[in-house]
């Protein structure tokens, strides 16, 4: 892609499994964590790969979907809002890191 076109402009990153609502005493533990990890690794390694041609962008923007449940945790939202809690970790990680990145370019 970078070869084709030099840059990337944007990056969406749109994707949730919601699963069951349930008590967290009553999920398998390695499938809460399996979906944590899966839902923050994908927009990791999508980032992480993507960051060279982003900063070649004039004006680059990265989107997170994220959801209310990963700001403010709710009963029963189990793997999914801690899902989502990381991807609120991640996006505000990245936003500093490219913030940080423009100001010594």
């Amino acid at each position: 892609m970078l070869e084709r076109y030099g840059r990337l402009d944007g990056l969406l990153h749109n994707a949730a499994l919601l699963g069951t609502l349930s008590p967290i005493e009553h999920y398998d533990v390695p499938d809460l964590v399996s979906r944590a990890a899966r839902q923050c690794h994908r927009r990791f390694c999508a980032d992480a790969g993507a960051a060279a041609a982003l900063k070649k962008s004039a004006d680059a923007s990265v989107i997170f979907t994220a959801s209310a449940v990963g700001r403010h945790g709710r009963a029963y939202w189990g793997a999914y809002a801690v899902s989502k809690f990381a991807v609120e970790g991640l996006s505000q990680v990245l936003s500093a890191e490219l913030k940080a990145s423009a100001t010594y370019a």
